[in-house]
Formats: C-alpha cells, structure tokens, sequence
C-alpha cells in the first residue's frame, strides 16, 4: 500500500513536549470550533426565520425566537457529537472532529512527528498556526513545493516511523472532545447572541436558500428522477430567486430575544 500521511506535522520546541502540546492545542482550536459552531447554528437560524417570515414551515416545530433557537442549538449539537463520534456520519458544518496524534521521530531528540486529523480545514490551519508545529505530510506522488531529494527524505522519515503500521496504533492520540464530546460541547452549545448575529450568512446565501425552498413546494410527477428533480430545482431556484431577495429582511438580535 502506497504511503499517504496527508495531514502529516513535524513538532520542535515546546511543541515536541507531549505533557505540553494539548494545553497549546485546546484554548486554540476550542476557539475555532466555537466560531465554526456559531456559524453552522446562524446558518440555520436565518434560513429558520426566513422561512417562517414567509409563512413557509420552519426547521423546527417552535415559532417563538428563543425557543426555535434552543431547538436549532440542540440539533447542531447532537449532530457534533455524532460526527466526533462516528467518521460515516457527516453532518457538513457541524463536523467539528479534531484529532492529534504523536510519534516518535527516528532520528532525532529534539523533534516530534505528528498526524492531524480533521474535516474541516479551520482546524487543521489552526494547529498549524501554532510555534513549533510545521506541515510536513506526504502522499505517493511528486511533491509540488519541495525538492526531489527532500520528498524523498520525507518518504523515509514517514515510512520509519509508521513501520508499516497504523498511525493509530504506534502513537498517542489527543482529540479536542475526549471520550465524552457532550462534555465539551456543554460550553459550545450556549449560543451567544452577537456571535450568532456576527455570523448570519450574506443575503445572497439566504436568498438561495430561500428561493430553492419555494421551488420545492410544487410537487413533482416522478420523485424518482434525481436528475429531473435537480434539474428542476435548478431552474425553480433562478426563476424564485428575485422573489426571495425582495421577501429577505433584516435578522437582529431582536429576532432571536
């Protein structure tokens, strides 16, 4: 089997410090995660409230504000968790799954080899930010950035340390949620309400939502027909996109009081 560690890191300083590395890692990403869960949870919050504005059924039973936003949050949140807790299970935004794991590095003291492991790229940009975390993956083709000799080192460092084995099983693995991800998601899932209004989607994004949602609402002949249907879609969505520009409004954080 080809050698393909896509989401290598090589870790120096402070960061080669095993006992240090998850008190620099988790204030980080938790920041990340935080904002990536406001963003997802704004996303439905607008399309929710755009909806029922227009008389259309909302993505949850509850009309009142607070209460639609409490329903939303819960849904983001369980949604999370089952996609930390299962890979199959991709919930798109919420996916905020991140994982970290350390190996040895053969030849030197002073250095760390690392894998990180995340859907969305934020995190994966996010733990590369840190001082002393560098990119240093590899995959079977030629490398664009580096030189031949370089790649080449690269291949032997990766193909040493993993041994022919799973990363999983020769090193240490820190996830930003534990075992138990409902723990850490308890101080995500309390929606604050200027980061939710800072995060609504552009009208634009609303719009097309909006739109596509009232093209939905004409029944289709042959429900079986995926490529009719999207064609279909594609064609209700243009035609209702004007219609659902000139219906958006404003969404304070009035709204969701």
């Amino acid at each position: 089997m080809s050698l393909h560690v896509p989401g290598g890191l090589l870790l120096t300083g402070r960061a080669a410090d095993p006992l240090a590395l998850p008190a620099a890692l988790k204030p980080v990403l938790l920041d990340v995660a935080d904002r990536l869960f406001h963003e997802a949870l704004a996303a439905r919050v607008a399309h929710h409230i755009d909806r029922v504005r227009l008389g259309l059924p909302g993505l949850v039973e509850s009309t009142a504000p607070a209460s639609a936003l409490g329903a939303l949050s819960r849904q983001v949140a369980v949604e999370t968790v089952a996609a930390i807790r299962d890979d199959r299970a991709r919930y798109g935004q919420a996916d905020l799954a991140v994982t970290v794991t350390i190996l040895g590095h053969p030849d030197r003291d002073d250095a760390l080899l690392g894998i990180v492991h995340a859907q969305r790229c934020e995190l994966r940009d996010a733990v590369l930010a840190i001082d002393g975390i560098d990119e240093y993956s590899y995959v079977a083709v030629d490398s664009p950035r580096l030189g031949a000799q370089e790649w080449q080192e690269r291949a032997r460092v990766w193909s040493h340390a993993l041994r022919d084995g799973r990363y999983a099983d020769l090193g240490w693995t820190w996830s930003l949620f534990g075992r138990y991800p409902e723990q850490t998601l308890r101080c995500l899932a309390v929606p604050d309400t200027n980061k939710l209004v800072a995060a609504l989607p552009a009208e634009t994004d609303r719009a097309r939502h909006l739109a596509g949602v009232l093209g939905n609402t004409r029944p289709m002949k042959d429900m079986n027909d995926v490529a009719a249907f999207q064609r279909r879609h594609d064609r209700d969505t243009a035609a209702n996109l004007p219609t659902a520009l000139a219906a958006l409004a404003p969404i304070t954080a009035d709204d969701l009081a």
